[in-house]
């Protein structure tokens, strides 16, 4: 008798020997937004959906941001999720206004689900003609920080004035530090050889004291490199205590620079070598239904099943680590 292989039912028995899963990476203030017309956009690059997402920011009301979080939350509690850690954009487009709406959820789900909120600043920091960076950009998004629980961040956002990315580095580890909070930030998400913001993140983490308070969003990127390096980086993420969260579904659509020689890869991070060196890999999904993943509808056991078939990685008992301790350790709770 021929049947499929229970891989789901596998997975959510071994799921069920701990609180439950963790979602260590969203964006769930512009779930939802998709409409046919955002759809026909969504083959846009990275950068251009960026300037796109504007328009739809710039509809976003208290209300609507809360109703989206909290279909967001109930839906994650009826797949046992116990908790998330989402970003939520404070920027020049939307003020304080998805950051103070979001605390409000925050405060409406404590004792009953875990939501970490974590600054994003989208719009990045340069001012107008990326001569320098904003002061009313920064004390904004130190304003936001101080309402999150996370400090994020998004390196590659100033790039256009030369060293800005690691000059947006340097300000998200001065406001972590002021205000004693861990850091999760987006990193190499490109998939691109010449891309190689990891490692001098990481170093300049390291100076700056933050060993274990950490986290980098996709590192996409360092697939690219040669064996020698990656392995060099992988020391310095566990010596540094640092947490690697993937996001299978968007990693995997990212435009490919297929011009660009690399090593033979998926568009994600080589996970299995990840957890090889004893690197802290959590999981989560990322943007759900919008512009920059549009097919994506919020399932966690759907970005775990993508994990597998992207790293060729099938031991099921450690994908539910990674989709449950791993993530209690990113995330810093005991559910």
């Amino acid at each position: 008798m021929f049947q499929k292989f229970p891989f789901k039912e596998l997975f959510l028995d071994e799921v069920r020997k701990t609180p439950g899963m963790a979602n260590c990476h969203a964006h769930l203030d512009r779930a939802y937004t998709l409409t046919p017309e955002i759809w026909e956009q969504a083959s846009a690059l990275m950068e251009e959906k960026w300037v796109i997402n504007r328009d739809i920011k710039r509809k976003h009301t208290d209300e609507s941001v809360q109703e989206r979080l909290t279909y967001c939350i109930e839906d994650f509690i009826s797949q046992g999720v116990v908790g998330c850690r989402t970003h939520v954009d404070a920027d020049s487009i939307v003020g304080m206004l998805v950051v103070n709406a979001a605390a409000k959820v925050r405060e409406k789900y404590k004792g009953k689900f875990v939501l970490q909120l974590v600054a994003h600043p989208l719009e990045g920091f340069l001012n107008e003609d990326a001569s320098g960076f904003d002061k009313g950009k920064m004390d904004l998004f130190e304003e936001a920080c101080s309402v999150c629980d996370v400090v994020g961040g998004l390196p590659s956002r100033d790039r256009a004035m030369e060293g800005g990315d690691r000059k947006h580095a340097d300000f998200l580890f001065s406001v972590a530090k002021n205000l004693g909070k861990d850091l999760d930030v987006h990193i190499d998400q490109e998939n691109n050889p010449l891309e190689k913001d990891t490692e001098w993140f990481l170093d300049a983490a390291v100076e700056n004291g933050l060993e274990g308070r950490v986290t980098l969003v996709h590192s996409i990127s360092v697939a690219c490199q040669p064996e020698a390096d990656r392995k060099r980086i992988y020391e310095k993420l566990v010596s540094g205590g640092f947490n690697v969260t993937v996001c299978p579904k968007a990693a995997v659509s990212m435009k490919q620079h297929r011009e660009k020689m690399a090593p033979v890869h998926n568009s994600i991070a080589q996970v299995d070598e990840l957890l090889a060196h004893g690197v802290n890999v959590s999981i989560g999904t990322d943007n759900i239904s919008d512009i920059f993943v549009p097919e994506d509808n919020g399932d966690m056991f759907e970005e775990v099943l993508m994990l597998a078939s992207a790293v060729r990685f099938y031991d099921i008992a450690k994908l539910a680590e990674i989709a449950t301790k791993n993530g209690y350790k990113t995330m810093k709770i005991n559910p």
